[in-house]
């Protein structure tokens, strides 16, 4: 997100008011159910984004494709994802959380099920980035969501849990799934031309399903105050109180945050702001975090299946090899969250 779901101005005495009722409100099963949504999509996101990379040495026998035109499947998926995330900020920031997430659930899934389609190369490398551009718009505003619906004490642990998801079990997951469609379900599903497809689209109907619950998800107070709708806000924050994803229409409604106390406010995105003063810094460092971790783990988890194959190990060999590497995904993914939860959060960086 960009200027509206920054760091928390504190001075401001409507958004302190805001993060002391979201902090007052008990944790209750919506918390859970909310996380937990969330935590299943980010799982289904990195499933997606990984398993193009598995698919490539099928891709590779049935079309002949080249090193660089495997390269590009992963490069156009992740570079979609970075498109998708910068342009989730800015739609999330103007039109709100909820309904960006909406649309890039549906566009992820529309692009996962045109890729099992695909006549040839060229189409499917457009599909890679349609569906990159649902992941990377999910991703952003998962964690923006989890991170101004959350109380402060298990906010934390939440990302965290949403780390795991997607950082961990989901790369593991994709790893596994692959090998499983790919080795011993190859063919049933109609041998190697074609278990790539269901690979590519099996996701799809698990996705709509979780489309369907998310309606549920309530707006982000943080947006909804951003934009002066108090009577929204106090809705909001009264649903999470009662422990209902979906209020009947006796919810009782509290007034946390009174309309007379909150001026008059427009949300504004300029995305030029994590350019400037203090966010330059910040952004430029994770930034480079990111381009190196991330660069790292896309290279090994996505090409690795085919480097192997070069090399003379079969595709079973191969597939499985990369399932038991990314076990470390999962079980750094387990640690920094624990870590995160437990310890200063530059510490657990560093």
């Amino acid at each position: 997100m960009t200027q509206v779901s920054g760091a928390l101005d504190r001075t401001d005495p409507v958004e302190a008011r805001l993060s002391k009722a979201i902090d007052q409100i008990p944790l209750r099963r919506n918390h859970a159910l909310i996380l937990l949504l969330i935590g299943v999509g980010t799982l289904f996101n990195a499933i997606e984004g990984y398993n193009v990379g598995y698919a490539a040495p099928f891709l590779v026998e049935q079309w002949g494709l080249s090193t660089t035109q495997v390269t590009m499947l992963t490069t156009f998926t992740f570079g979609g994802l970075a498109l998708g995330a910068v342009i989730a900020g800015v739609t999330g920031d103007r039109w709100g959380r909820r309904v960006t997430y909406m649309f890039s659930l549906l566009l992820f899934s529309i692009g996962g099920f045109v890729s099992a389609f695909s006549p040839n190369y060229e189409f499917l490398l457009v599909a890679r980035v349609v569906a990159g551009i649902g992941l990377g718009g999910e991703i952003a505003v998962a964690l923006t969501i989890v991170s101004e619906i959350m109380p402060t004490r298990v906010r934390g642990a939440a990302l965290g849990f949403v780390n795991i998801a997607g950082g961990g079990a989901g790369i593991f997951a994709a790893s596994g799934m692959s090998a499983l469609i790919l080795g011993p379900l190859s063919g049933p599903l109609g041998g190697d031309t074609m278990a790539w497809r269901y690979l590519l689209g099996i996701l799809v109907v698990p996705a709509l399903f979780i489309y369907y619950f998310r309606r549920y998800i309530p707006e982000s107070p943080r947006h909804l105050i951003e934009t002066g709708r108090v009577d929204e806000v106090n809705h909001a924050l009264s649903r999470l109180a009662s422990g209902r994803l979906r209020p009947g229409k006796d919810l009782a409604v509290t007034e946390y945050i009174p309309a007379e106390t909150v001026p008059e406010r427009q949300a504004t995105t300029r995305l030029a702001e994590i350019f400037e003063g203090v966010l330059l810094r910040r952004t430029v460092v994770l930034w480079v975090m990111a381009i190196m971790t991330f660069g790292a783990q896309v290279t090994i988890t996505s090409l690795w299946p085919t480097i192997l194959i070069w090399k003379g190990f079969s595709t079973d060999a191969s597939l499985n090899m990369t399932l038991v590497i990314n076990i470390g995904s999962l079980l750094g993914a387990i640690a920094a969250a624990t870590c995160g939860h437990l310890l200063p959060r530059r510490v657990t960086l560093c």
